[in-house]
């Protein structure tokens, strides 16, 4: 997992919100319980650095538009080797929007952020997007949604999308570190320079049942295999407080079952608290 500290802040008084990280981290993903033989040591790392960010957002017609431009500059030492440095830029570009449609609320969004950086002596780049889609009701909720990306240059695994694991608050996964999020597989059950997934839900209130499936494969052609599963979650979100000096709280407990190697037929549990400034 991830252990350490991170100081985060934000600004939201000026036209453009302003933020900013500091973290220092220590991740030991090859000593989570129920951890594969895969990944082994390749992804452990200590990690020190900030990250930058301004963004605006706006109304443009029936749309909600963000934009964002971040930057970070971090030291990276793996376990037996040299400290490394790596840094990048990104732009990521967000849009919502809704309809009323009688008795139900139809929702669309997409977001692509695309990213450019250094590690060491090794340039890479990196773009990925999103889209979503929803409809709800007085009490229920139906939501899909589908991700794609890739990494073109990565020399290390360090840079390459790693499968599993839940939110952290000490290293957003949409930036410094290429994580796909996925609470019912242990991190790093899958590493590789693309990534694909989907997902479908039904919710009633805070509780959803789900599918989900990703899949992450490297450069030698030729798509590696779905890893499904399907469970129930509890959710609680909370926007930030700032009369209460409050951050934005995100709770979530849940069960699932995998339904594709290399975990077929686990059953994993898992609870997170995220937090953001």
């Amino acid at each position: 997992g991830v252990t350490g500290g991170a100081v985060a802040g934000a600004v939201r008084s000026l036209p453009v919100e302003l933020s900013a990280r500091v973290f220092a981290v220590r991740e030991r993903p090859s000593q989570q319980p129920g951890s594969l033989a895969g990944p082994g040591r390749v992804l452990d790392a200590d990690r020190r650095g900030v990250l930058l960010g301004v963004s605006e957002s706006r109304h443009l017609g029936a749309v909600e538009a963000e934009a964002a431009l971040l930057a970070w500059t971090s030291r990276v030492r793996v376990p037996g080797g040299e400290a490394l440095s790596r840094r990048a830029v990104a732009v990521r570009v967000r849009g919502e929007t809704s309809q009323a449609c009688g008795r139900w609320r139809l929702e669309e969004g997409a977001t692509v952020m695309a990213q450019a950086g250094r590690t060491g002596a090794n340039g890479w780049s990196r773009w990925q997007a999103e889209v979503l889609a929803a409809a709800g009701g007085h009490a229920w909720r139906l939501e899909g949604a589908g991700r794609w990306g890739t990494v073109s240059g990565a020399g290390s695994p360090l840079d390459r999308y790693r499968l599993g694991g839940v939110a952290s608050s000490l290293l957003p996964a949409d930036a410094v570190v290429p994580r796909v999020v996925a609470p019912a597989l242990p991190e790093g059950v899958a590493v590789g320079a693309r990534h694909e997934g989907w997902s479908f839900a039904v919710a009633n209130g805070p509780v959803s049942a789900f599918c989900r499936g990703d899949r992450v494969w490297g450069d030698e052609g030729g798509a590696g295999g779905w890893i499904r599963r399907a469970g129930f979650e509890w959710t609680l979100v909370m926007g930030p407080q700032p009369l209460l000096d409050l951050p934005a709280v995100r709770a979530s407990a849940g069960v699932a079952r995998v339904l594709d190697r290399p975990l077929e037929g686990a059953t994993r549990w898992w609870l997170s608290l995220t937090w953001s400034p």
